[in-house]
């Protein structure tokens, strides 16, 4: 299921980004966008880890570039947000198959997922709602906010999940 999830991360991220710089006329960085999710697609394939985060450092990259030329910010976000949903079940799954024995991954599996999209909805929804409320923030900023939220979220949820949980005996 993650795996899926993932696949459709690495191929949505790019895209929004590709059809917000297409809107905004950034042909440039269109073509960096379009040639980066390519990249990450055939690595997400193969596995390799190294090309992953590269390209998630390189969509965020492109996101902070677009962020000066007229781009919308809530295409910036989603962009983003599904950049690090794909590059966390990335790194998730890697993790997954080295430490997990095959009896507790699909538990292991649903658990992250749903800790996951609650962070992602948290996120997006504090960043759409910077967006709407019409303050004169940048996208940086922005940015910057969402992953300190994402990774404020992260501990909060790890300190939860760090709570014993009953049994069936």
């Amino acid at each position: 299921m993650s795996r899926k999830l993932e696949l459709a991360a690495v191929f949505l991220s790019p895209a929004v980004l590709c059809a917000a710089l297409l809107i905004a006329g950034q042909t440039t960085l269109l073509a960096a966008a379009v040639a980066t999710g390519i990249i990450w697609l055939l690595a997400a394939n193969s596995g390799k880890s190294s090309y992953i985060s590269a390209c998630f450092a390189v969509i965020l990259l492109l996101a902070f570039l677009a962020d000066n030329s007229g781009v919308s910010p809530s295409l910036l976000l989603l962009s983003v947000s599904l950049a690090l949903a794909a590059w966390d079940l990335s790194r998730f799954a890697a993790r997954l198959s080295r430490l997990t024995p095959p009896e507790y991954a699909a538990r292991l599996e649903r658990l992250h997922l749903q800790r996951l999209g609650q962070t992602l909805a948290a996120g997006l929804a504090a960043g759409l709602a910077a967006i709407m409320i019409r303050v004169e923030v940048g996208f940086i900023p922005e940015m910057i906010l969402a992953v300190l939220a994402f990774i404020t979220l992260s501990y909060l949820v790890r300190g939860l999940s760090a709570i014993p949980l009953e049994t069936d005996n």
